[in-house]
């Protein structure tokens, strides 16, 4: 996990799931904390070395790899703890993570592990949108929602900390089909940061860029594509494809292999996330029929 300095007061750690760190006098803010124990450790020992303060901790969103940290630095830090509405319950209720990626089922237990429920985190206080004081910093809050229901991210000294609000590229090549629970939401968020008056941009997986609008841009184009490609299944099928028959073709089609039930849950969810945009922009239709849910190309 490598400290990486932006400006004098602005810094991110590093390593798949990044950490943002802003300080000023005798406050030190950190920006999520990382997906265990291991993870925050290493900042907590970074930030020991160099003597610099740790007064208050903000969570973006209550994904697991961005706050499973978290419970380890309240053991060892007595600090503040902020984070949105509708994400600070799971932070206080993990398993709502997995209860709600198994459809409000009582969670198989292979979805009860560290990357889908971290341990539960105290939450001090609510961040909203707009800017907040916090000890000798001012940040300012910003709502980009659709990756999670109410992600937040931070804007200082014309920083803006995104949270998965964008990934790289390197990452949407990864994963292929990209986790968010609301596509319309992701495409407004990803253009709302378009318009933003700042200077250079850390994803929570990625790297800080000055350019990061061109990285958003590609965002947009990555999602789109997905999003054409998917309305293409459906063409090809004049009598439709059942939810379940849609996320195996999309499957196919990117040459993913769910091997495991959290896999299923996570790829599941996302790619009802473009077939409900495409329902919702009247480009599909989405109906019951044999009691099972299905989707047709108008």
């Amino acid at each position: 996990m490598e400290l990486n300095k932006i400006t004098e007061e602005c810094y991110f750690f590093h390593s798949p799931v990044n950490v943002g760190y802003i300080r000023k006098g005798s406050t030190g803010i950190l920006i999520d904390a990382g997906l265990d124990s291991s993870a925050s450790k290493k900042v907590i020992r970074q930030l020991d070395e160099r003597n610099w303060p740790l007064t208050h901790l903000l969570i973006t969103h209550a994904h697991a790899d961005h706050f499973g940290g978290a419970y380890k630095i309240l053991t060892k830090r007595k600090i503040i703890t902020l984070a949105p509405e509708v994400e600070a319950d799971v932070l206080r209720y993990p398993k709502w993570e997995p209860i709600y990626l198994f459809q409000g089922n009582e969670p198989h237990e292979s979805l009860r592990n560290k990357f889908i429920e971290g341990q539960a985190v105290q939450v001090d206080e609510y961040c909203h949108e707009g800017p907040i004081e916090l000890g000798e910093i001012s940040i300012e809050c910003v709502s980009l929602p659709g990756h999670a229901e109410n992600q937040m991210g931070v804007i200082y000294e014309g920083i803006l900390f995104a949270a998965d609000a964008y990934m790289s590229i390197e990452t949407l090549n990864k994963h292929r089909i990209p986790y968010l629970v609301d596509l319309g939401r992701t495409l407004d968020s990803l253009k709302k940061m378009l318009e933003l008056p700042v200077r250079g941009a850390v994803p929570g997986h990625g790297i800080f860029e000055e350019s990061f609008k061109e990285t958003i841009q590609d965002n947009i184009q990555f999602h789109e594509d997905i999003l054409s490609r998917i309305a293409n299944i459906l063409k090809d099928e004049s009598n439709g494809l059942s939810h379940e028959q849609m996320i195996q073709k999309v499957c196919q089609e990117w040459n993913i292999e769910l091997k495991a039930l959290p896999q299923w849950a996570l790829y599941r969810t996302a790619i009802t996330s473009y077939l409900h945009y495409l329902a919702q922009t009247g480009r599909v239709n989405m109906f019951i029929k044999q009691n099972m849910l299905w989707f047709i190309h108008k």
